[in-house]
């Protein structure tokens, strides 16, 4: 329910049916970067950190968590803690198909942030 009511921007109604769902079941990682996305949407990167380290520490491999860490520490500007888990994203998605076009956007941003 959470990850639809954030796809309609009903930001109040996804963190509630995220935070029910969490007290549910707090292992799964899913969840906790839906969270970290509503934190996100709302420019609430601390919080969102917050959310993606309990999804790291539960599926540290998981693409999503690593590239919305990179995403939530930059736009804390904190590039190298940024850039390091852009680079963990493209390890643990190297030779994922589906993942190849968010690859090559990563990997431009790569490139701009050490550039500056």
């Amino acid at each position: 329910m959470g990850t639809a009511q954030l796809g309609l921007e009903q930001f109040e109604e996804a963190e509630e049916s995220l935070i029910e769902g969490l007290s549910r079941n707090a292992a799964i990682p899913h969840l906790w970067v839906q969270r970290a996305l509503v934190s996100q949407q709302r420019g609430q990167y601390g919080e969102a950190v917050e959310a993606l380290r309990q999804a790291e520490l539960i599926a540290p491999d998981l693409p999503e968590v690593q590239l919305n860490l990179a995403y939530s520490l930059e736009a804390q500007g904190k590039i190298l803690n940024a850039v390091a888990h852009y680079h963990t994203f493209l390890s643990i998605t190297e030779g994922k198909k589906s993942y190849q076009p968010a690859r090559k956007k990563v990997l431009d941003r790569i490139i701009r942030l050490e550039a500056s």
